[in-house]
């Protein structure tokens, strides 16, 4: 997820949504899917305050929601999502 496209992190979240919304059980999220959508997020450029914002929304929404579904996170999601909060969060928060 090293793209430069504004709002990568929204884009995949659309596609994670689409595949849990798929008939076909081939197509149904897995960890890596939910990793994907979570490094899209940590590598969003910061200098865009709002795309820094909607990538920590996702990522937060995101992160919720493998650790309520039967997909089980692994060091990879904690990691990630480490990296998401060390890169977007506010520095005054």
């Amino acid at each position: 997820s090293r793209s430069r496209l504004p709002y990568k992190a929204v884009k995949a979240s659309e596609i994670l949504q689409r595949m849990k919304a798929s008939a076909n059980p081939l197509a149904r999220p897995n960890v890596v899917t939910y990793n994907a959508v979570l490094n899209a997020a940590e590598h969003t450029d910061t200098s865009d305050k709002v795309a820094t914002e909607e990538a920590l929304k996702v990522a937060c929404l995101t992160f919720d929601e493998i650790r309520s579904s039967t997909v089980r996170p692994n060091h990879v999601t904690y990691g990630t999502f480490l990296g998401v909060l060390a890169n977007l969060m506010p520095i005054d928060s």
